[in-house]
């Protein structure tokens, strides 16, 4: 056998027998195991967190900064249209100042027409009384003849019991004497009922007369007192809701007014949707954005929840609150407190350093975010894997 034949035996049994089959081959670097250990860890730490950590659940509504107690508002004192009205957002009003006019719709022929009634009952209580006084005249001189007539038979009446005492009289003679004294008694009692039954006439009519001068003089001053608006608080307009030409009623809304004696003291008046809204309860925490105020910058005022309303408010409802505000679903009314904190320039406590340095006022607007509730967060994603699966 020659020597390459050796040599290629060799090698193919080389081939067909590994020398290194006892030696651990490498699948994976310690560093593949390293990241593998860290993602697990993640996930680990992500699967506690979503069943350990909480998330907050809010509810975010829009609203106005007013003074605490709310805004106060300026009515109409009378009903009519509105000719008048010397009002304009953030002009300050004082207490008793005529703010505008109402001119009565109809009332002046109201007026007209009560005090004609009003003639018409006078001249006829005029012409009853003179023709009264006539009656009661006459009356009074029958019944004055009564009397004398009833002095006389009472006198006739005494002799004709003494001549009965003394045998010389009849007892028939004292019976009719007595007869005719009673006559002359109801003749009297009856002029003097008829007496009381004309002056009681003269008196009811008299009082009619005055219920109807009452009227006039009422309707007279409703019309003077209506005319005219004045506003009951000193204070900042900040919201007009009648126009000049407006029908109005009698206590209906003219303007809203944030109180000078309340500036100091801010609160939230607030909307949120009634899908939600009932939700909130009065303590829960809420972060307030002001209108004009960057919350990347300075962030958010700190309030809690004061007052919920029990019911949802119309749109018009809330209209009559709200400035500048659309609000096209029935909403919850939410009142909210900023937390006060001295120490910054506002007053109140922000989320970042100590807030803006420039003041906050009144009839700003402001979005609120009310913290109702902490929730893991797995929660927020089951329902979501459900619907996906059509569980």
């Amino acid at each position: 056998m020659s020597d390459n034949s050796l040599f290629r035996k060799a090698a193919l049994d080389k081939l067909a027998s590994p020398e290194r089959l006892d030696v651990l081959m490498q699948v994976t670097s310690p560093k593949g195991w390293i990241a593998l250990a860290t993602i697990a860890v993640l996930l680990a730490g992500v699967v506690a967190w979503s069943i350990l950590g909480t998330l907050p659940e809010r509810i975010d509504g829009q609203g106005l900064l007013t003074g605490e107690g709310g805004l106060r508002q300026i009515r109409a004192s009378g009903t009519g249209r509105l000719s008048r009205l010397d009002l304009a957002v953030d002009q300050v009003v004082n207490v008793d100042q005529i703010v505008g006019e109402v001119s009565a719709v109809d009332m002046d022929e109201t007026i007209r027409m009560a005090r004609t009634d009003y003639q018409t009952q006078l001249q006829a209580h005029q012409a009853a009384l003179a023709s009264e006084r006539m009656t009661i005249s006459n009356l009074e001189i029958q019944r004055d003849r009564a009397r004398a007539n009833l002095v006389k038979a009472e006198a006739n009446l005494a002799q004709r019991k003494e001549n009965l005492a003394a045998g010389i009289g009849t007892a028939n003679q004292v019976r009719a004497a007595e007869a005719e004294v009673d006559g002359y008694l109801r003749e009297v009692a009856s002029y003097e009922e008829q007496i009381r039954t004309v002056r009681e006439q003269g008196r009811l009519r008299e009082i009619n007369l005055q219920r109807i001068q009452q009227q006039v003089s009422s309707t007279e001053a409703t019309v003077a007192a209506g005319a005219e608006i004045r506003s009951t608080v000193a204070g900042k307009v900040v919201s007009i809701r009648k126009q000049v030409g407006d029908l109005v009623q009698a206590g209906e809304l003219i303007a809203e007014v944030e109180s000078s004696s309340d500036a100091s003291s801010l609160e939230i008046v607030a909307f949120v949707s009634s899908a939600t809204g009932q939700r909130i309860r009065p303590g829960h925490p809420a972060q307030i954005t002001v209108a004009g105020i960057r919350r990347e910058e300075y962030g958010f005022l700190r309030g809690r929840v004061r007052f919920v309303s029990q019911y949802a408010e119309t749109p018009e409802t809330i209209a009559a609150t709200m400035r500048d505000l659309k609000i096209a679903e029935a909403s919850y009314r939410v009142i909210i407190e900023p937390i006060r904190d001295e120490s910054t320039p506002t007053g109140y406590a922000w989320s970042t350093g100590v807030g803006p340095h420039t003041p906050i006022t009144g009839g700003t607007l402001v979005t609120v975010s009310v913290e109702v509730d902490q929730r893991a967060p797995i929660s927020l994603v089951l329902p979501v894997l459900k619907s996906a699966l059509g569980a």
